[in-house]
């Protein structure tokens, strides 16, 4: 027996496989957006800094 709701014998959840698809397809649209969002902040944190990138690397590592 399972403890999670839904889930068929094998303890998956039984999603639908046109659900996956979709959920498939959405993840793969959203990571090149979370990639530039990660750079954008990162840009700004460089920028706020008011120095080089190397420079506050050196500094947290």
């Amino acid at each position: 027996m399972t403890d999670v709701i839904g889930a068929d014998d094998d303890g998956l959840l039984g999603i639908c496989p046109s659900d996956q698809e979709l959920n498939r397809a959405l993840a793969q649209a959203r990571t090149p957006l979370e990639g530039g969002v990660a750079r954008l902040k990162s840009c700004r944190i460089f920028r706020q800094s008011g120095c080089s990138p190397e420079v506050l690397s050196k500094t947290v590592n």
